[in-house]
C-alpha cells in the first residue's frame, strides 16, 4: 500500500472540496438559466395602425385624450371607463393602466353602415376565431393578435358589432387579458 504523508491528504481533500463546490456552482448556474430561457420577458411591441381607434392609440394615450376624444366618460368601473355610442344598447369601453389606454372597445351601430368586409380587405382573413355567448347567433370573435385588432361579427351577414383595439401580442396572450369568455373551441350543443 501507499503510504501518503498528511500534507498530500489534506492537498487531495482541498482538491477534492474545490471541485464539489464548482460542480453545484455549475448546476445552480444551469438551473436558474434554465428558468430564465423558459419565462423570457416579455418584448414591448409598439402599436401598430389596426390598434389606433381614431387618435386613441393603446399604450400611449391617456385618459386626458381620451375625455377630449370621446367626451366624460358614462361610468367608470374600477379601470375601465364607459362611454356613449352610437349603439343605444352597447357603450364603447377604454380600459386604463396606471392613466394609459391599454384597450378600448368601439361599439358599432348598424346606421353607421361599418361591415365585416372593411377590416378584412385591409388585413386579410383573421388569424384567430374565437367562440363565446354571441356566437349561438353566428356572431364571433375574429382577432389579428399581431396588429391589436379584433372584431366582433358575423362572417355571413358581414355585420360589425364591436372593434377591440389593443398593443399587438400573441393569442394566448389576448385570451388571458382580454378574451375572458371566449374560447377557441365552439361551446358544447352548437352547430
Amino acid at each position: 500500500m501507499f503510504n501518503f504523508s498528511t500534507k498530500n491528504k489534506l492537498s487531495k481533500k482541498i482538491v477534492f472540496t474545490f471541485f464539489i463546490l464548482l460542480s453545484l456552482i455549475s448546476i445552480i448556474f444551469i438551473i436558474i438559466s434554465a428558468q430564465k430561457n423558459k419565462n423570457p420577458a416579455p418584448i414591448a411591441t409598439p402599436p401598430s395602425e389596426a390598434s389606433q381607434w381614431g387618435q386613441i392609440t393603446p399604450g400611449q394615450s391617456t385618459e386626458a385624450d381620451v375625455t377630449k376624444i370621446l367626451g366624460k366618460a358614462k361610468s367608470i368601473n374600477g379601470t375601465t371607463q364607459s362611454y356613449n355610442s352610437a349603439n343605444s344598447t352597447r357603450d364603447n369601453q377604454v380600459v386604463y393602466r396606471n392613466g394609459i389606454v391599454d384597450f378600448s372597445k368601439e361599439t358599432i351601430s348598424y346606421t353607421e353602415g361599418k361591415t365585416t368586409d372593411e377590416i378584412t380587405a385591409k388585413y386579410g382573413v383573421a388569424q384567430n376565431m374565437l367562440y363565446g355567448q354571441d356566437s349561438v347567433n353566428g356572431f364571433y370573435l375574429f382577432v389579428y393578435p399581431s396588429d391589436g385588432i379584433a372584431y366582433l361579427g358575423n362572417p355571413v351577414t358581414k355585420s360589425l358589432l364591436e372593434i377591440w383595439h389593443f398593443t399587438p401580442t400573441d393569442i394566448d396572450t389576448f385570451i388571458t387579458k382580454w378574451g375572458e369568455g371566449y374560447s377557441k373551441t365552439p361551446p358544447k350543443g352548437t352547430f
